[in-house]
C-alpha cells in the first residue's frame, strides 16, 4: 500500500463509523446537551462535515488564513445545516474530495510543508489525517452523550 492508499482507507473507514454513531442518536436528541457548555451531536456534527470543505485552502494552498472574523462567518455558515441528511451528504461529498486529492498527489507531495496557524510542524499528511482524527474524536464525543441517554453506543 502507498501513503495514499492508506490514508484513503482510514478516510472512508472513519467516516463510516462516524456515521454509524450519529445514526444511533434519536433524532430528537440531536440538538440535546446534558449541560451548559457540553456540545450536542448535532453542534459536533455540523463541524465534522464543514471543517474539511470550508478550509479547502489548506489542500489547494497548504496554507489556511485564520482570524476571528473569518471563524465567526464559518460558525454562522455550518449552523445553517440542521438535519442529519444534509450534514451526512456534506461530509459524504466533502470526504470523497479529499479522497480524490489524496489519490492525486505524488508521494513526496505527502511530505509538503503547510502554514498553519498553530505552533509545530504541519504536512499535508497531517492535514489529511486530521480529517480521520477529526472524526474519531467526536465519534467519541458522541458515544458518550448516548452513554449518557441511556443508550448502548455499541448496539
Amino acid at each position: 500500500m502507498t501513503a495514499a492508499d492508506i490514508l484513503v482507507r482510514q478516510l472512508e473507514r472513519q467516516q463510516e463509523s462516524f456515521l454509524k454513531m450519529v445514526h444511533r442518536v434519536p433524532k430528537d436528541k440531536l440538538d440535546w446537551s446534558p449541560s451548559e457548555g457540553v456540545r450536542s451531536v448535532l453542534d459536533q456534527f455540523q463541524e465534522v462535515a464543514t471543517i474539511v470543505g470550508d478550509h479547502w485552502e489548506i489542500y489547494s494552498d497548504r496554507k489556511m488564513d485564520w482570524d476571528e472574523e473569518k471563524w465567526g462567518a464559518y460558525m454562522e455558515r455550518r449552523q445553517q445545516l440542521k438535519t442529519v441528511e444534509e450534514l451526512e451528504a456534506r461530509l459524504k461529498a466533502d470526504t470523497a474530495r479529499l479522497v480524490e486529492f489524496t489519490r492525486s498527489l505524488a508521494p513526496e507531495e505527502f511530505a509538503a510543508t503547510t502554514q498553519m496557524p498553530f505552533p509545530g510542524d504541519h504536512r499535508v499528511a497531517d492535514n489529511i489525517q486530521y480529517h480521520v482524527w477529526n472524526m474519531a474524536y467526536h465519534e467519541g464525543q458522541i458515544a458518550q452523550l448516548l452513554q449518557q441517554l441511556g443508550i448502548d453506543p455499541m448496539g
